[in-house]
């Protein structure tokens, strides 16, 4: 019932991160349909999933939705309530990704938003009553650590997160939603500062709850089939992980993990997506670091060939390609450093006209001087 519908709440929560407005709307509803069941009316809960559905619906209906909004039963529930606002969710924004070329990289990683609450666990040894007041604190503190998080202040949120991570942890155990979002949110951090060994730390820390917590098995069978939305955070926690360890230059251990989240998403997508596609041009990008250059052209070559299937005719697209148009000049492969210089220069033509990184310039310059 309860746990089920925390479920669907952070899969919402995970897809409009991305922002993936409509799975973040489908997985609001599952969670409000069991709330309506479960909760009392009014609640905290019921105001929680109806204040995100309305959300959700003023970001659809500025793309041209025209789905009824929720904000007059978000008013009605908060007037039964007494209250002037609901508690923020503990999830921060992740780091905005950036794009890194031409070098053979995707952007930085998101965090695996609202992964910690997939191992929600319901507190032993306490009343209820005791329960409801530690789970109030631990929302509190939250909401003032992540809007330190959002003013940059980094250094109070991370003095916050290490006040209360034994507090959450010591209310259930180390697999309760509060101390593994505060893991997951510590981690954000300390990417956002640059402070790989510190985030690498919390990520691991991460992967080993998610990975051998004694309620995962339990959880997947009682979400009614979200094994999937699961393995999907999992993967990108492993992602987050191996950039991680590859700016710390422990490239065989990041190799580990990204290998890791490749096989996770290759079970969860089949062979053809682009979160494949992202996974193999880290595996590609960290093979050339430790010099294994028939790996990385192994690898990169399946990426591109996954997003030209997928249609992504796109900057990233070209700059792949014209990492294997590169490749293929060191080894004296005139054809196919012709065809994917090539392909590069059709994209990058119609998004990139003037060719401002100077790279397919560059290649065709090459090109001339082969035999």
């Amino acid at each position: 019932g309860k746990d089920i519908s925390d479920l669907y709440f952070v899969f919402g929560a995970f897809y409009e991160s991305k922002p993936e407005l409509e799975r973040a709307r489908e997985k609001y509803l599952e969670c409000l349909d069991i709330r309506r069941r479960v909760c009392p009316d009014p609640s905290r809960e019921l105001l929680e999933v109806v204040e995100a559905l309305a959300r959700i619906v003023k970001l659809l209906r500025g793309a041209g939705d025209a789905s009824t909004p929720y904000v007059e039963q978000v008013d009605t529930l908060k007037r039964a309530l007494g209250l002037s606002g609901m508690v923020k969710t503990m999830t921060m924004a992740p780091p905005k990704p950036r794009e890194e070329a031409p070098q053979i990289t995707e952007p930085p990683p998101e965090p695996a938003r609202g992964a910690p609450k997939l191992l929600l666990r319901t507190a032993t040894g306490s009343s209820e009553r005791a329960s409801e007041d530690m789970e109030k604190h631990l929302e509190r503190i939250n909401a003032q650590a992540s809007s330190f998080y959002k003013s940059g202040k980094y250094d109070e949120a991370l003095l916050i997160y290490e006040k209360e991570l034994p507090t959450a942890e010591r209310a259930n155990g180390a697999e309760n939603k509060y101390f593994l979002a505060m893991l997951n949110n510590m981690a954000s951090i300390y990417y956002t500062q640059k402070r790989h060994e510190e985030a690498a730390r919390y990520y691991k820390k991460i992967v080993d709850l998610m990975e051998n917590g004694s309620r995962r098995n339990d959880a997947l069978r009682e979400s009614g089939g979200d094994e999937g939305d699961y393995d999907h955070i999992l993967a990108n926690v492993y992602h987050n992980l191996g950039t991680s360890m590859k700016t710390l230059k422990s490239y065989p251990e990041a190799l580990t993990y990204y290998e890791r989240c490749l096989a996770i998403r290759r079970e969860s997508y089949g062979e053809n997506s682009i979160e494949i596609a992202q996974a193999l041009s880290q595996i590609a990008s960290v093979h050339k670091l430790m010099k294994n250059d028939e790996m990385a052209l192994k690898c990169l070559e399946e990426c591109v060939n996954i997003r030209v299937t997928l249609g992504e005719k796109d900057k990233q697209t070209a700059m792949y390609m014209a990492n294997l148009a590169t490749f293929y000049v060191k080894k004296n492969n005139k054809p196919k450093a012709t065809l994917y210089t090539t392909q590069a220069k059709e994209i990058l033509a119609t998004i990139d006209p003037s060719d401002s990184t100077g790279l397919v310039a560059s290649l065709t310059e090459h090109l001339s001087k082969m035999k």
